[in-house]
Order: structure tokens, then C-alpha cells, then sequence
């Protein structure tokens, strides 16, 4: 896929390459890029692979940061896109962690390229779409590793390959903020690449319920729960709010614990990253969760789900059987409620007071007072003594 793009031959990016007379340049992006969503689909065994030996000795922890200093380093920054100043610094943890082995600091070095692709501005299109391919790369490498790991039985994460798949699925639209245009198209691949996954994170959760492994139930659940809320706005296939997942180091509470989250919700116009919306997802919301929490906190069974359809399997077979076409009026209902509720929510929260203390104003992510959200969608107030 190519798209066009007028330069201006000034010092000032691509247009300075450009042959005399010509003042357009055709940008390809990249087989890899063009074609991740398909491509790295394969990568997920068609059968769920579920061992009930997830704990074994000498099993690798990702938690340990003690093992890798850049991926300590890494997990350290704050949980907010960076500026220039911060891209350099991400650009040297990936440079070493880009040759390792294990998913998770593979994971790391995607997202520390992807986020330098997304806010290095001062760059050229084609420079950060290279970037951007660095990135996949390593996402994809990331994705076969650990599927191979957890056939094979070594190192088991529920839910984890899915997660990865999840990365790869949105790289239209992170292509698309790039180049300064989100297609239709790129946000219809993106959806139908992120509705494969969450389906298929959804076969192992049948699974892991028919082999009674509760573990593997809990994390396939929680995966479950934020495919649906991506899923429930990007199904509007809008070109300038939608949904990414969070980077590597948002979704872990040892460094910056309120600042902890799952999904961004991205608003950008021809290219300008406008804002970026934090959300954290949970099937449920303890008291102590509600607490903690600076982001849009969301209850995947309250939230995204109508009453007596609490299971994430409902709200995504509703949402899948509306895009396919083969609906019913209850799965119509079921899709316009997440979709409908989620915005809302968004929207609540969006309107709140920055809070400045908890990340830097300089960064378009931010963190906002959620009274009004408290106020307009049950389940999330601080001071209530049940769940």
C-alpha cells in the first residue's frame, strides 16, 4: 500500500531526497507493515496449547528486573508518551535490548521503538515508519518465541501471546498517525486483525475452563475483558479517536503504581497526537483498586456487559456477529451498550482536571480527576464498602 505525501524540498524531510522536478514521493510501507495483520495471525497455534505446568523450576520471571538493567531501566520511566528528550533515551534501551531472547524484553524494545516512531516528529516519514518496522520486528520475534516456549511447555504465560498479537494487530493505525492519514482502511484491518485475536484468546479460555485450569481462566478472562473495550470503540472504525493497548512498562505496578494501565484511547488529527487517554480494565474492582488507580478505570462485567451476560465471551461474540453481519437484536443490543458505555465514560472522564502531579504536563498523556465518572457510571466510588 502506498500512500502520497506532498514534501517540500527545504532541509525538511523526505523532500529534501527527492529527484529534480518532483515534489511528491510514493511511501511504501513496507511489506512487513503492510501485511503484520495477516501475517503474524499464523504465529497463534489454531488449537489452544494449555499446559498445567506453569510454575516450572527455573521457570524465567519477568518481574525480576534485577536480571536486565535496560529492561530495569525501561520499566522505571514514567507510564506517559516522552518527548524528544525522552525518545533518546528509549531509542537506548531498545539499541540493548534488541538482541535478546526473552519475550518480555523483546516486548519492551518493540514498544521503546514504536513510542520513539510515534513522537519523534522532528524526523522524517520514512525515517519513523523504519522505526516503526524495528518495532514489529521485534514484536513478531517476541510473539514466535514465546508461542514456541509454551507448546513446547518451558515458560507459560496465560494469555501473554495474545497480548503480543494484540501489539501487532493495531500497527496500521500507529502507521497511519505516521503518515499523517488513519485510513478507513487501515482502521477496518486493524479491528478485523484485533477481533482474530480476541477470538482466539477466547478458544483458550473455553479451554481452559473445560480443563477446570483456573489460573489460565483468570488471565484468558482479563485479556478477554480488554479486547472488548478496544474492540467496543474501534468497531466505529473512527480515524481519529481509537483505541492501542499500553506500552510494555504501563501494565506493571512496581515503578509509578497509579499511573498503571492497560489501554490508551488515542485522539489525533493528521498525524498530531491530540491526547492520549489512559484506561485500566477490570473484570471486577476492589475498593483498593478503586483507590489506586489515576487512570479511567473501567469493570469489564459491569461496564461492557448488559445484566446477566457478565462473561467477556458475550459481548464479543455480540460484537463479532455485528460486524460480520449475522446479528441478532440481542447481540445489537449487547454491542451498542459496551460501545455506547465506554464512550461515555470516556468522554466523563476526559472532562476531569489534569492531574498535574501524577505525570508530566509536558506529555499528551494525561491523567485526570474522575469525579464525574464516579458520579454518572456505577461501581467506582472510593469510599463504597462493596465491590
Amino acid at each position: 500500500m502506498a500512500s502520497e505525501f506532498v514534501t517540500k524540498r527545504d532541509g525538511s524531510g523526505l523532500g529534501d531526497h527527492l529527484p529534480p522536478g518532483q515534489n511528491t514521493i510514493q511511501l511504501d510501507h513496507t511489506e512487513a507493515l503492510a501485511d503484520t495483520g495477516r501475517s503474524f495471525l499464523v504465529a497463534l497455534p489454531e488449537e489452544p496449547v494449555l499446559t498445567d505446568l506453569p510454575h516450572l523450576p527455573g521457570r524465567f520471571i519477568h518481574t525480576d528486573l534485577s536480571q536486565n538493567k535496560a529492561f530495569e531501566d525501561y520499566m522505571r520511566m514514567h507510564k506517559v508518551l516522552v518527548g524528544n528528550g525522552g525518545a533518546m533515551r528509549l531509542t537506548s534501551i531498545y539499541e540493548r535490548l534488541k538482541e535478546e531472547t526473552q519475550p518480555h524484553y523483546l516486548s519492551a524494545a518493540g514498544w521503546a521503538a514504536a513510542e520513539v516512531a510515534l513522537v519523534r516528529t522532528d524526523a522524517s516519514i520514512g525515517e519513523r515508519l523504519s522505526i516503526l518496522h524495528d518495532a514489529t520486528s521485534m514484536w513478531e520475534r517476541a510473539l514466535a518465541i514465546q508461542t514456541q516456549k509454551e507448546q513446547l511447555g518451558e515458560e507459560v504465560e496465560y494469555g501473554y501471546m495474545h497480548r503480543i498479537a494484540i501489539d501487532l494487530a493495531v500497527v496500521p493505525l500507529l502507521s497511519g498517525i505516521i503518515t499523517g492519514d488513519v485510513t478507513k482502511d487501515a482502521c477496518r484491518k486493524s479491528f478485523e486483525d484485533c477481533l482474530s485475536v480476541a477470538r482466539s484468546n477466547m478458544d483458550y479460555l473455553r479451554t481452559a475452563k473445560a480443563k477446570g485450569n483456573v489460573e489460565a481462566v483468570g488471565c484468558h478472562a482479563g485479556v478477554g475483558y480488554e479486547c472488548n473495550a478496544l474492540l467496543a470503540l474501534n468497531r466505529k472504525l473512527s480515524r481519529t479517536w481509537f483505541v492501542i493497548p499500553a506500552m510494555a512498562r504501563c501494565d506493571s505496578g512496581y515503578y509509578h503504581r497509579s499511573q498503571t494501565h492497560d489501554l490508551v484511547v488515542i485522539h489525533q488529527k493528521y498525524g498530531a497526537i491530540q491526547s492520549a487517554t489512559p484506561v485500566e480494565i477490570k473484570s471486577r474492582a476492589s475498593l483498593r483498586d478503586r483507590r489506586r488507580y489515576s487512570a479511567l478505570l473501567v469493570r469489564g462485567k459491569m461496564h461492557l456487559s448488559v445484566e446477566g451476560k457478565g462473561k467477556p465471551e458475550y459481548t464479543l461474540d455480540a460484537i463479532g456477529s455485528v460486524y460480520d453481519g449475522v446479528e441478532t437484536k440481542e447481540d445489537i443490543l449487547i454491542a451498542e451498550n459496551a460501545t455506547n458505555q465506554f464512550m461515555a465514560m470516556i468522554r466523563d472522564y476526559y472532562a476531569g482536571e489534569v492531574l498535574g502531579a501524577v505525570a508530566s504536563k509536558h506529555s499528551v498523556t494525561t491523567f485526570r480527576d474522575n469525579t464525574q465518572v464516579i458520579a454518572h457510571h456505577p461501581g467506582l466510588s472510593k469510599v463504597a464498602m462493596t465491590n
